[in-house]
């Protein structure tokens, strides 16, 4: 049995990272008081990473063989010498593509790891990881975000925080390094066969956005990092990519843009716009740059893929919407499939997020599912549920019988109790349109149908959101 050290070693200025030294391969016991330490956003929306390596593909791709000695040049720091020679090299990239594993399940999955690199605490902890899927029948892609502080088991090393996974692979020499025990330790948890990994550094990312100038991202809602003191207003603002970054990352956040689904949107415009400026690229005006990029995916980008394996992926991706990518988080408030946990090492209480379902079951039908849609969830609405009938009690009756995620904030009676029909009270002219159709969802699963009305329409005043004001046929379907 391998004993890794604790992650305190390996990033002398971070004690949150601090894990097990795990000599015994079974869980250690967790802390009497499981929520005591309890750290909500942590940093697991960050899917750039993707976009990135698929822009840089397409890149090295359309550059046309002009740039071919180049690109081999710099691949050979991408490919980490697998290939073969120069003209080997040639022929793969510019030949056939070569049919990806996974393609005859329809479903191939890439592990992408965000190291911090050179100069940053802990520069092998994987704090970006992500498993990307694409389905070749419909061309579409799924990205499955999973929590670094994840507690999970490492090969030969216990249990331990799932970023150490790639650092000891790298510090103690696993074979295959720590990209193959960090896609060990993945499939393991999700059940998925992963056959490749791309490792990309913050670094390069910063360099690549500056190599195209920066980029111009539209903030659609105004927020606030407290962490980094930083303010972000609505609409057009222009980035470097060091500030880039702190957009993408940004997660000590309150309110709706808080959440690892807002990140995720954040990421999508910042990969959009990426997108859009990588294909205004010209092989011959833009030179400088193009080559300048080549050489940043040299020197930041690390992937098994082979040239041909690489040709293939672009030709599944060319054309592919950001629409067409279905975005999946594993975490404590969208998903449920984690929670705050601490474990006690050495007399400390070291915070962590344990999986809801310890055998790790529900994370792997979560991500066998990945290509289903997210079901919508409601706004933060309120509701108050009125009795327009003679029925004693009907009001309460609602939350016993209706399944809903709004909160019904009182129940009271209508101003009339003779209403045939069941009807919502709209108090916020159409701003909650998830919660209005969720509302009549769980109504027209107790064969009610129901029909929006404004405020104006409806005499008695609430300070709730919605109003549902409940008819004889609320009480027929009831009984």
């Amino acid at each position: 049995m391998k004993s890794y050290p604790r992650l305190d070693a390996l990033r002398k200025k971070d004690a949150d990272s601090a894990v097990t030294q795990a000599t015994a391969s079974s869980k250690p016991p967790l802390a009497s008081n499981p929520l005591v330490v309890k750290k909500l956003k942590r940093a697991r929306g960050k899917r750039t990473v993707l976009k990135v390596a698929l822009v840089a593909v397409a890149l090295m791709l359309v550059s046309g063989t002009v740039f071919g000695a180049r690109m081999l040049t710099v691949g050979n720091g991408i490919f980490g010498g697998q290939s073969d020679g120069f003209f080997s090299q040639l022929r793969a990239l510019f030949g056939d593509s070569q049919t990806l594993q996974g393609e005859s399940d329809d479903r191939v999955n890439v592990l992408l790891l965000g190291i911090g690199g050179e100069g940053h605490d802990g520069p092998n902890l994987s704090d970006t990881i992500i498993v990307a899927s694409i389905k070749p029948s419909t061309g579409e892609a799924a990205m499955l975000s999973l929590p670094r502080d994840l507690y999970v088991p490492i090969n030969q090393g216990g249990y331990n925080k799932l970023n150490a996974a790639f650092a000891f692979g790298e510090e103690f020499g696993y074979p295959g390094g720590g990209a193959q025990l960090a896609t060990e330790t993945v499939q393991e948890i999700t059940g998925l066969e992963i056959p490749y990994y791309v490792v990309v550094d913050f670094k390069g990312f910063e360099k690549i956005i500056d190599d195209l100038g920066g980029l111009e991202i539209d903030i659609p809602r105004p927020f606030y990092d407290t962490l980094h003191a930083i303010q972000y207003d609505a609409g057009p603002t222009h980035f470097n990519g060091n500030d880039l970054l702190y957009f993408v990352r940004a997660r000590y956040v309150d309110g709706p843009e808080g959440g690892d689904f807002a990140r995720a949107g954040r990421t999508q415009l910042v990969a959009k716009s990426l997108q859009q400026r990588a294909l205004t690229l010209n092989p011959v005006s833009d030179l400088s740059t193009i080559t300048s990029i080549l050489q940043n995916l040299g020197d930041h980008v690390r992937t098994n893929l082979q040239p041909s394996e690489l040709r293939r992926v672009y030709e599944l991706i060319h054309e592919m919407s950001l629409e067409e990518i279905h975005n999946k988080v594993v975490d404590e408030v969208e998903t449920g499939l984690v929670f705050g946990d601490s474990v006690v090492l050495d007399g400390l209480n070291i915070s962590v997020l344990s999986p809801t379902d310890p055998t790790f079951g529900d994370i792997q039908d979560y991500a066998a599912n990945a290509f289903e849609a997210e079901l919508a969830k409601p706004e933060d609405a309120t509701l108050e549920v009125h009795n327009g009938t003679e029925t004693v009690g009907l009001a309460t009756s609602f939350e016993t019988l209706a399944v809903t995620d709004i909160p019904v904030i009182a129940v009271d009676n209508a101003d009339l109790s003779d209403y045939n029909d069941t009807f919502i009270v709209d108090n916020t002219g159409g701003s909650l349109p998830i919660a209005v159709e969720q509302l009549k969802e769980a109504l027209s699963i107790l064969g009610v149908e129901v029909r929006v009305l404004s405020a104006a329409r409806y005499p008695n005043q609430s300070a709730a959101d919605l109003v549902l004001v409940l008819g004889l046929d609320f009480a027929n379907a009831i009984q």
